[in-house]
């Protein structure tokens, strides 16, 4: 047997505006501190959680896979101008954008620790035999 959801209870108000009759049953909803409204909302969580309780499995899979798609840190490619360099960089769960600013002799310092840090990735490829010289 499914459960059955809770049904508002229907409390009419009537506002007019401009002339026009607008008539709310949930207006009562909007009373936070009133206990019938808690106790309502109470039983409306209750109710989804047993109606969604055999997707729990697949909402946090489904939530797994999403985040992972998610690149946690977004930058802008560095650009230079006026003797600096200029990007953007994005943070994973905020909606600040950070403009960073670096003279050139950072960004260089950065770039050759990076290189520094991880030669295998920075290293020229070799070159394919048919092109090699032959003496």
């Amino acid at each position: 047997m499914s459960p059955t959801p809770p049904i508002a209870r229907r409390v009419p108000r009537t506002d007019v505006v401009h002339g026009d009759v607008r008539v709310d049953d949930y207006f009562w909803m909007r009373d936070r501190d009133d206990p019938a409204v808690t106790a309502y909302l109470t039983a409306e969580n209750a109710y989804t959680d047993e109606i969604m309780k055999p997707t729990v499995a697949f909402q946090e899979s489904l939530y797994a896979e999403m985040l992972a798609r998610i690149k946690e840190d977004d930058q802008t490619v560095p650009y230079r101008r006026r003797g600096f360099f200029y990007y953007r960089a994005l943070r994973f769960w905020t909606i600040r954008t950070s403009y960073m600013r670096w003279s050139q002799a950072w960004m260089l310092l950065a770039l050759a620790t990076l290189v520094d840090s991880q030669p295998a990735q920075f290293a020229e490829p070799d070159e394919p035999a048919a092109m090699t010289r032959q003496p």
